[in-house]
This record gives C-alpha cells, sequence and structure tokens, in this order.
C-alpha cells in the first residue's frame, strides 16, 4: 500500500511539474521558477510525508493532547499568538539558511579558500580547545530542565524507562551503515578498519548516490527530481552560486543520507538502540566502539544525533552541563562560524535514534537542499503558550545534535589528482573555476561549459606554486 502511495505521488508530482511548465513562459526564467516551485512544494508538503505531532494541548485540568500538523495549521488560523510561533519557526529556517549562506562566503566560496579546505588541510579544529563566543549564553542545568519539561509531552518516549535504560545503562548498537560510491580503496580501507576493531555488530556499504548519479535526474522546480521526496525548500540559496560541480556532489551527499535515514527509519522503528553511520572517509580511532558506548550514557536525554568523528571546531558555550560537571558532548548550535572556523562541521561518523527519524525527515522537510552536515544541525526551536482559554499549547521543532568533546577518530586524507578527489566520486572531480557556474531553477537542466583550464593556469590562479604541479601535464 505504502509503495503504491509513493507511486501516485510521484506521477503526482511528475504531472503537476509537466502542467507547471506548459503555462505560458513569462518574462524571465525566474518567474518559471518560482510558479514550478511553488506548485511544487505545495504538493510535496503536504502529501509525501505524514509529519509526526511536534505540538500538544493541555487543558485546565492537565489532560495532554497531541495536536497533528494540520490540528496546529488549523488553531494558529483562529490564535495569533500561534500565528507568531509559526511565522518564527519559517524566520528561523531562513535564518540557518543565511548562516550556511555566510558560512559558504567564508570557507567555500571563494575558490582558493575552497581548493585549499578541501585538497589541503591537515589541522582538525575538533581535536582542539573549545572556541569562546559570546554570541551564544552558556547552557546551564536550568536551560536543559525548561527544554525538557516541553519535550516530556511531545516526545514523552524520550523518557521513558526503557528509552532511558537503553543508553544510560546497557547502550548497544544495533547495526552499522558506511556510506560509500563504490570506490574500491575507500571500500577496502573501511571494511578492514571494521575488521580490526573486531566489532561484534553487523555493518554493511550503503550505496552513494554519486555526483554522476544526481547529474542525471530530471530537475524539476530547480532541484533534482529526488529531492522534493525530502525537501520543500528548494535549493539553497548558495549551492546556487557554486560550481555544478560543488553543486552535483553536495546534493549527493544529502541524498546518500537522507535515503538512508529512511531505511532506518522503516526498519528499525521499533528499536530503542543505536544505528551507527559512517562515511568512507571516517579514520576511526582504536577502542572507538568501547569509547563511544560509556560516552553515549552521559548524553542528554533529548538527543537525536550523535557525532562522534567530525572535523569542525566546539564553541565553549555550547558545552552540556552534566551531573560529573564533566563536558563530554557539546550541542552542534549555530553560528556556523568562529572567524575562520567552521563549527560542527563534518559527518564522517554518527548516531542516530531510529524512532528520532520521523522527526530528522520533519526538518529536512522545511529546509533547503544544502550540506547535509548542517541541516543536520542542532536548530530546534521549543516554547510554550498560554491562550486564552484556559489552556496551554506546547510545540516543538528541529534536531537536537550533540557532538562528543573529542572526536573518536579523523576524516581520512586521500590522495588526489587533477580529476580525482581523493577517489571519492561524491565530490567535485574538477578544480574550482575549471567549470563555469551553473543554473538550477527554471525547470531545465544546461549544463555548464566543459571547458577546461589548462591545469597549471589553474593552479597559479589558485596561489599554488606552478613546481607542486608539475607531474599534471599539460
Amino acid at each position: 500500500m505504502a509503495r503504491l502511495t509513493t507511486l501516485i505521488v510521484a506521477a503526482l508530482l511528475a504531472s503537476e511539474a509537466v502542467d507547471a511548465l506548459k503555462v505560458a513562459r513569462p518574462k524571465t526564467n525566474k518567474d518559471t521558477k518560482a510558479g514550478v516551485e511553488r506548485k511544487l512544494r505545495t504538493i510535496v508538503g503536504s502529501s509525501v510525508q505524514d509529519r509526526p505531532a511536534q505540538a500538544v494541548k493541555i487543558d485546565a485540568n492537565g489532560k495532554v493532547t497531541p495536536l497533528s500538523p494540520k490540528d496546529l495549521a488549523t488553531s494558529s488560523g483562529k490564535n495569533r499568538e500561534l500565528k507568531e510561533y509559526l511565522d518564527a519557526k519559517k524566520a528561523d529556517i531562513a535564518k540557518t539558511q543565511k548562516a550556511a549562506n555566510k558560512a559558504s562566503s567564508t570557507s567555500t566560496s571563494d575558490s582558493k579558500k575552497q581548493w585549499k579546505m578541501k585538497r589541503f588541510q591537515r589541522a582538525y579544529p575538533a581535536q582542539e580547545a573549545c572556541l569562546d563566543d559570546a554570541r551564544n549564553t552558556a547552557f546551564t542545568k536550568q536551560d536543559m530542565a525548561d527544554r525538557n519539561a516541553i519535550l516530556t509531552n511531545i516526545q514523552p518516549w524520550k523518557f521513558e524507562n526503557t528509552t532511558l535504560e537503553a543508553y544510560q545503562e546497557t547502550p548497544t548498537i544495533e547495526h552499522i551503515y558506511y556510506i560509500n560510491g563504490g570506490d574500491k580503496r575507500r571500500k577496502q580501507f573501511m571494511e578492514k578498519q571494521l575488521k580490526n576493531s573486531k566489532t561484534t555488530v553487523a555493518y554493511n556499504r550503503w550505496p552513494a548516490t554519486l555526483a554522476d548519479d544526481v547529474d542525471k535526474m530530471p530537475v524539476n522546480g530547480g532541484v533534482p527530481q529526488h529531492c522534493w521526496d525530502y525537501s520543500s525548500g528548494g535549493m539553497a540559496d548558495y549551492l546556487q552560486k557554486m560550481d555544478i560541480d560543488s553543486v552535483l556532489g553536495t546534493t549527493g551527499v544529502y541524498l546518500s543520507h537522507a535515503d538512508l535515514m529512511l531505511h532506518i527509519g522503516k526498519h528499525y522503528n521499533t528499536s530503542d538502540n543505536m544505528v551507527v553511520i559512517m562515511e568512507d572517509d571516517a579514520q576511526l580511532s582504536k577502542g572507538w566502539e568501547k569509547n563511544l558506548l560509556q560516552s553515549v550514557k552521559s548524553l542528554p536525554e533529548d538527543w537525536d544525533i550523535a557525532r562522534f568523528v567530525f572535523w569542525g571546531g566546539k564553541r565553549c558555550q555550547d558545552a552540556v552541563p552534566h551531573k560529573t560537571n564533566l563536558t563530554e558532548w557539546y550541542e552542534a548550535r549555530g553560528p556556523d562560524t568562529v572567524g575562520e572556523t567552521n563549527m560542527y562541521a563534518g559527518n564522517q561518523a554518527y548516531i542516530v535514534r531510529p524512532k528520532s527519524i520521523p522527526y530528522i525527515l520533519a526538518t529536512l522537510r522545511d529546509m533547503p537542499v544544502m550540506d547535509i552536515d548542517g541541516a543536520l544541525g542542532s536548530t530546534h526551536k521549543s516554547e510554550s503558550k498560554k491562550l486564552e482559554d484556559g489552556s496551554t499549547v506546547q510545540l516543538n521543532w528541529g534536531i537536537h545534535t550533540y557532538v562528543r568533546h573529542l572526536p573518536l577518530g579523523d576524516h581520512k586524507y586521500f590522495e588526489a589528482t587533477l580529476t580525482e578527489t581523493g577517489g571519492s566520486k561524491r565530490l567535485a572531480t574538477k578544480l574550482p573555476g575549471s567549470i563555469e557556474t551553473h543554473a538550477w531553477g527554471d525547470g531545465s537542466k544546461t549544463k555548464g561549459l566543459d571547458r577546461l583550464k589548462d591545469p597549471l593556469e589553474i593552479a597559479e590562479d589558485l596561489g599554488f606554486k606552478t613546481p607542486e604541479y608539475n607531474n599534471w601535464g599539460r
């Protein structure tokens, strides 16, 4: 039945997209994009996914009643305060995208910085001390208590004894997946280190969505068709300003993680155990599993995702208070940068709660297609609203994501060549600036010029000494 529903929705999407593109062509491609996007977002946002309830109503007698997204939308039309909350949620989404745009302009959109960061950076801010950032207020135990007071009603399963015991007393890894695009070198690397770690947990390769796969997808409403399965937010602004190879690679990584999340949610939806997701460049430290299981015991009750191999920095104000006063975890909050350091960047390895996946997918639905580690950051918002009839409505949106105080591994560096980024076909395969910027969004897919500049010329443009590239040839 579910498969039939999916096919019907897909057919409806295709039909509506075609109809949208058949209308009289407006004066600009931008107008065409907007029209198609409006149609697709309306259809997808209401049809593809049954969103979990993220609100409750508490009457004067203390009775708690879940509010479905539809109920909440209906109530907000009659209540000014609820409408203000939903408007604030939209503003938070826009703020997250704006922060991603700023981070991109700081560290990735400039071709020299992008090339240096992705190909030659050997520093791992995650291994260093936390950075002070007065823009965030330090966590207190009262802050956590106030958050939990709302979540206890909205996501009560997180606070049930069986759930708490599952990770605070006897944490268990249900399964391990590593995402791999078919590159044999990386696959062998992952298989070997997992075998050598002597883990007793079953592990499997999850086939990645490659840049080439994305390149072959039909584009509707400004994004590859498959993206509408997860996001109604279109393509993030900063991605639209990047080279086509970077767009394809970022979208492929996004879809790889989202597809795997959906798979885990379907097959382990009743499990209180954890599932590990790794990318094929996660270099695990010795004893990673034992140390992870020990650290998990001190995770806050509200956690959905916990990263244990990442490369970005940590913010001192994001340290999670614990009853022992030891800082074991940091919340992956924004802003996304401190100076020129990306915060909490990298999704090399993380654990996810299967029961959290409906909430994670609902959050992706509201966000644009973007770098997946940014989309899976801690972007939650919770509030309690007192209504005129004496009842109270409690609301929550977003994901609770944490990172370990020290990663249990590194971002493995694979030697790269001009046309290979260390073997991973999920990433850009050409130097920045070697392909013209590609414009998504007018309902078509016209690829940028395939003309490659002279390799040495590109290297010199990027500020590297020519001798470093004398083996590239001309």
